[in-house]
């Protein structure tokens, strides 16, 4: 079969690969579904046979990867897109299937929400189960329409739902907001809190920063900088980096002289900072950010290891697997974990300890190959980081630091650069004891 299909030519017409697509064999139908992908216009012809595999719940997870992926290149069928739509209006597919199709829908890179897709976002954002609300979300904020304001508005200030999908419907209508209530704000400042998982602390955190605040609202941010961790700090700091009053930079200096000595603070944001103070506050900014630059990475990254203490690895893997450290949500080991970093399965083979520690706690002085960050700028002045994850003729996919993932439509793109920042967010050694530090260090060692 593909032999025949790279010959080209009339060597396989496509009623030849529609009848291989009834068999039992996983691998045949495999190889027929991507050589369909290949032909403009065939891909109508495996809507029956799709539309049996997503009604199957129990055999979906072994097929899901190739249903995903045939999906994934046929999202630009006007069959196919019928197909996705006609299925989700089906009461009977299963969750797992109906997720599916969302997801396909949000990474689809097409430059506009097709009508049939619209017409049933409504449905699926109305949704009685939560995974699917949130998918439904990140599918308004993939394609950034204006067609479902109010009922993201209504999510996100339902507190019944979950702090995730009210985070996802703040950011997704952030754009075309001209007002943020005080309850809005407050809701995301709630979400720094020491006890708040990493990921949902930085979605927090980049949401906040993204709306139109009022000049009470970006007084309460930079009250908050004195209590916020090394993870949100950097983030925070960004909505002071223009249209700064007197007053407004004096309380970000008040905030940040606060925080203790050791506290790394972000130096692209603070010179940032600096550069929007008025005078005569600048010079009060510049002593406060040359002093707190005295101390090099070196002598950090040494006083750190100095603290340290003999660790465990079987203790050091449940600090990996801790959702609060969150290690595990971007890096896998042995096939467990996130795919947003480098495979750390046998990192001990090839990084020293004091590489190790090094990476945590200055996550952009290297760069794994394959996982540089990009930033891109719009015409629209939005300006977007993180790891390019998908391409295709008319966008790109950019994952986040906190997993969430942005669409840019490359006719929108003004300025595009390989980064100097890692996607892997600044402070998270902060987040962990030197037991819990040296128990880590002593387990990623271990793996080789």
């Amino acid at each position: 079969l593909i032999t025949l299909d790279q010959m080209g030519g009339d060597n396989l017409p496509r009623e030849t690969v529609v009848a291989v697509l009834d068999t039992d064999d996983d691998s045949l139908r495999r190889a027929a579904l991507d050589v369909i992908s290949r032909h403009q216009g065939w891909a109508s012809e495996t809507s029956t046979l799709l539309s049996v595999w997503l009604h199957e719940g129990t055999q979906l997870t072994e097929r899901a990867t190739m249903i995903r992926g045939f999906l994934r290149t046929q999202t630009a069928d006007e069959a196919v897109q019928k197909l996705m739509s006609d299925l989700l209006l089906d009461a009977k597919l299963p969750i797992a299937s109906r997720l599916l199709l969302l997801e396909v829908m949000a990474e689809s890179g097409l430059q506009a929400l097709p009508a049939n897709w619209e017409l049933r976002l409504s449905t699926q954002l109305a949704s009685s189960n939560s995974a699917i609300r949130q998918q439904a979300v990140r599918i308004v904020a993939a394609f950034d329409t204006a067609a479902f304001d109010e009922e993201l508005l209504n999510l996100a200030r339902d507190d019944q739902q979950s702090v995730d999908l009210r985070i996802d419907a703040l950011a997704a209508s952030a754009s075309r907001r001209s007002e943020v209530k005080d309850k809005e704000v407050a809701f995301l400042l709630s979400q720094m809190t020491d006890d708040t998982a990493p990921l949902p602390k930085l979605a927090a955190a980049r949401t906040v920063v993204s709306l139109p605040l009022s000049e009470s609202q970006r007084h309460q941010i930079a009250e908050q900088l004195e209590t916020a961790g090394p993870l949100t700090v950097g983030i925070l700091l960004q909505e002071f980096s223009s249209d700064l009053s007197s007053d407004l930079a004096s309380a970000v200096l008040k905030s940040l002289k606060r925080l203790p000595e050791e506290f790394r603070l972000p130096k692209a944001e603070l010179l940032a900072f600096l550069e929007s103070t008025p005078e005569p506050l600048r010079t009060d900014v510049q002593k406060f950010v040359d002093g707190r630059f005295e101390t090099t990475n070196e002598v950090a990254l040494q006083q750190r290891q100095s603290s340290l203490f003999p660790g465990d690895a079987v203790r050091g893997r449940e600090v990996f697997f801790r959702k609060t450290t969150a290690c595990a949500s971007c890096h896998t080991v042995a096939e467990q974990g996130g795919k947003v970093g480098p495979d750390l399965t046998k990192i001990g083979a090839i990084r020293k300890q004091r590489d190790l520690l090094e990476a945590i706690m200055f996550p952009s002085v290297s760069f794994a190959r394959g996982y540089n960050s990009w930033t891109i700028v719009t015409d629209n002045g939005r300006v977007h980081s993180g790891l390019i994850t998908r391409e295709t003729t008319d966008s790109l996919m950019l994952r986040k630091s906190d997993l969430s993932e942005v669409r840019v439509l490359r006719d929108s793109v003004e300025e595009m650069r390989e980064s100097t920042t890692s996607v892997m967010p600044d402070g998270l050694d902060h987040r962990l004891s030197n037991q819990d530090l040296s128990d880590l260090l002593e387990y990623l060692s271990s793996l080789k």
